[in-house]
């Protein structure tokens, strides 16, 4: 899966006078660039801010004035940078180059394919005095989300999985599916004596893995 490559908003960690270096490096960039017809602030008017963060640093230890003077521009300028990465993003539409030809650094854009994750093993069940009944499974690596499938009745298992589906069997009845996510769940309301079977899957964007094992117990 290829995530969009996007303006990397790496000024945030900068030095104030590293910042107007790179707010410096981003106007030359912009400045005739045919790419970014319509910018969002002039060019004029953040090479005045650049300016004014440059002749407010230096001054910053001199006063309770002088200090906000260099918060306000420091603020101004970040406003804009904010502005033109937006700006260059919706331009570049995940082009790398074109963001760069902003004066900007792109995101690398390239995360790891998702892969089905494997199945997630026996179901553990704990029936609990009154109706309840508490589920776990362990965790299961790349998966995002579980799914456990509780038939009330025995008859073995149906229902079945095929890619991201599940394929429901629609002469079954009374069967329980809870989608939540969660490794772990409890059922309440369960009929004292009652004789139930469990199966659980982990699944994420890529699919879910095959259904457990069919695990069964008494509610108590």
């Amino acid at each position: 899966m290829v995530r969009k490559i996007v303006v990397l908003i790496n000024w945030t960690s900068l030095s104030a006078l590293d910042f107007v270096v790179f707010m410096t490096n981003v106007v030359l960039k912009l400045t005739g660039n045919l790419t970014f017809p319509d910018l969002p602030v002039s060019l004029v008017v953040a090479q005045a801010a650049i300016d004014r963060l440059n002749a407010a640093y230096p001054l910053r230890k001199n006063g309770a004035k002088e200090k906000q003077e260099y918060e306000d521009a420091e603020a101004a300028l970040d406003e804009i940078a904010h502005q033109y990465a937006e700006y260059v993003n919706f331009i570049a539409k995940g082009v790398a180059a074109t963001i760069i030809a902003g004066g900007f650094v792109p995101s690398s854009g390239i995360t790891n394919p998702a892969v089905v994750p494997g199945g997630t093993g026996p179901v553990s069940l704990k029936p609990v005095m009154g109706g309840l009944l508490h589920l776990s499974v362990g965790t299961v690596t790349g998966a995002d989300s579980y799914v456990y499938v509780i038939y009330l009745a025995p008859g073995g298992a149906a229902i079945t999985v095929i890619g991201k589906y599940l394929i429901i069997d629609p002469n079954v009845v009374k069967t329980i599916i809870i989608t939540d996510g969660n490794k772990r769940e409890t059922i309440q309301g369960l009929t004292p004596g009652m004789h139930v079977f469990v199966q659980a899957l982990a699944q994420n964007s890529a699919g879910k893995s095959p259904l457990s094992p069919m695990m069964d117990c008494f509610i108590i």
